[in-house]
């Protein structure tokens, strides 16, 4: 009788194991469609990013990969909502690194940047600028810098929402610099590059995935670079001018905290592959997008993660903007 039992148990405990979502996910991950949330609206280059590598991951994993647009606050908008999301691997979500490098250094979030998501893979880097239209009046930086010193809250800016790479890269300069400017937030780089080109703007700072067609057709000119492109091999950067900036602005896909390790893998395999097609690199090639034959996964991931996170804290509290702890 007691066998009998302990065989009733044994079975019971195998059928438990099974059903786990660990083993569910590694002998059938996906079964269904695959929802990949974008955290910024249609047109911009993250967009451009997310529909082309799920055109080649829903392939390489057999199953449809519907791209969702959800914009706002930088991606923290759609942070906030994958977070409470069920950890299977079927919702996740693409951004620039925001949500959990820059938006938590300003302000109270409904999550936690640290264990409230499962990484899943760097998908490259975007290089920055500011640009100015062809026919501004500003021919270099030095030149914008000393019109603004003479002219304060005169300069109009525009950026994506404030906390993104860009807000924050004018907001160091200017105190170093010691100008002062007018500040207008746009929801993404589409409707933020459309406002500097009909002229409502004196400057903006964003993506080459958002200037780079503007430029090539002479309607925009860039002063400054973040960092080297090497597109744009004569235009000065950070360290030409002086700045000890590294303000990095990666890509990634995560999900919420606690996907199994497995689905996971797949997953970002799934993408580091479909990166490697060539609509994606014709994509990336347009946009700018670099470091893409250097994808991020695993260890070495989070631990850039977590480099990011500390890295913008400090500049965060450089500039002032580090929010206040609660009482």
């Amino acid at each position: 009788m007691k066998r009998s039992i302990f065989i009733i148990l044994s079975a019971f405990g195998i059928m438990t194991l099974l059903a786990t979502p660990m083993a569910f996910g590694a002998t059938s991950f996906p079964q269904k469609e695959i929802t990949l949330e974008v955290g910024f609206p249609a047109g911009g280059g993250a967009d451009m990013v997310a529909r082309s590598l799920a055109a080649g991951a829903e392939k390489i994993l057999g199953e449809k990969i519907l791209v969702v647009n959800k914009p706002g606050a930088g991606g923290a908008v759609a942070a906030a909502l994958l977070s409470r999301s069920r950890p299977d691997g079927y919702t996740i979500l693409l951004t620039t690194d925001t949500p959990f490098a820059r938006a938590p250094h300003m302000r109270r979030l409904s999550y936690d940047p640290m264990k409230a998501f499962t990484f899943i893979e760097r998908v490259g880097v975007f290089k920055c600028g500011f640009a100015v239209l062809e026919n501004s009046p500003f021919k270099s930086w030095k030149g914008l810098v000393k019109w603004a010193k003479k002219h304060p809250d005169q300069l109009k800016y525009g950026s994506p929402p404030p906390g993104t790479t860009p807000d924050l890269a004018m907001t160091l300069i200017a105190k170093k610099e010691g100008f002062t400017y007018r500040s207008s937030p746009f929801k993404g780089e589409a409707p933020l590059f459309t406002a500097l080109l009909g002229g409502h703007l004196d400057v903006a700072g964003g993506t080459a995935a958002a200037w780079s067609n503007y430029v090539r057709a002479k309607k925009m000119r860039v002063l400054l670079l973040f960092e080297q492109n090497k597109a744009y091999p004569n235009i000065p950067t950070f360290k030409d001018e002086g700045y000890n900036l590294e303000l990095p602005l990666g890509i990634f896909i995560y999900g919420p905290a606690g996907i199994p390790a497995n689905i996971v893998d797949k997953l970002s395999q799934a993408f580091a592959q479909a990166a490697r097609s060539k609509t994606f690199q014709n994509v990336a090639k347009t946009i700018g997008l670099a470091d893409i034959d250097q994808p991020l996964a695993g260890a070495a991931l989070d631990k850039y993660v977590i480099r990011n996170y500390e890295l913008y804290k400090e500049y965060f509290s450089e500039a002032g903007l580090l929010k206040k702890k609660n009482k």
